[in-house]
């Protein structure tokens, strides 16, 4: 792990484990949810879901709730204070909650794109999800992330994957391997230009490498497309096609 992933997850560490601890202490008692470093993307998610679900269904009951204590006023009937006290308190819990897991969720994710990514990608990620979110801790926590990411590339830190592929196919090439003939597919797991771009440009060094991208109107690669490429053409894992010889 690069310092400045090191860094960056740390801080993601730090903002997600307070909420972790407070939606555990709402009830949210999941075994899994008890690790940060082994939390995933669908899982938060699902969760997330479920707890959209919860709230909806808090807010109708609530609505349906207020037309009939509405009614019983009307018959000159006394509501309940303690029941409306109790309903309130529940409400305020159920949004608590939800807000804790859909932040959550975002920064699961950020993490996720940490790791199999890079830090620009998260930070990219973030600064997306600061548009849409209202809690004014995120664009903190973005803040920290871009200073870091600043730091990393003034300091020119290298990317240690895309080195260590380097070194895999340089070593093909001088145990045998003939770039003229040999096809490697570069598969990119992860959505993130700046990856790819940084693969291009070292693979480049060694031999004549271009990326490959499914044709207009369609979203798959087909395997022809691919071996008739030279080189060690980069592909993202959505475009392969199971026409693929891989």
């Amino acid at each position: 792990m690069l310092e400045s992933q090191y860094q960056a997850y740390h801080e993601l560490l730090a903002f997600a484990q307070p909420r972790l601890t407070s939606a555990r202490e709402l009830g949210l008692n999941l075994a899994a949810w008890k690790d940060f470093k082994c939390l995933a993307p669908d899982q938060t998610h699902y969760v997330l879901k479920q707890q959209e679900v919860a709230l909806c269904r808090m807010m109708q009951a609530e609505r349906g709730e207020l037309a009939t204590g509405m009614t019983q006023m009307h018959r000159g009937e006394e509501r309940s204070r303690t029941t409306t006290v109790e309903n309130l308190v529940l409400h305020a819990d159920q949004e608590q909650l939800f807000s804790h897991v859909a932040l959550i969720h975002l920064v699961v994710t950020a993490k996720e794109l940490l790791l199999k990514c890079d830090l620009s990608a998260a930070a990219e990620y973030l600064s997306k999800a600061v548009e849409t979110c209202a809690d004014p801790s995120l664009p903190q926590l973005l803040r920290r992330l871009q200073i870091i990411l600043h730091l990393s590339r003034t300091n020119r830190e290298s990317n240690l994957k895309v080195l260590e592929l380097q070194q895999l196919l340089s070593a093909r090439l001088q145990n045998g391997g003939d770039a003229q003939n040999d096809k490697i597919l570069v598969i990119v797991s992860l959505h993130c230009e700046d990856a790819t771009s940084a693969i291009i440009q070292h693979l480049n060094q060694l031999t004549a490498v271009t990326a490959v991208c499914p044709n207009e109107n369609s979203s798959k690669l087909h395997g022809a497309s691919v071996v008739s490429r030279c080189g060690f053409p980069p592909v993202k894992y959505y475009h392969v096609h199971n026409s693929n010889p891989i």
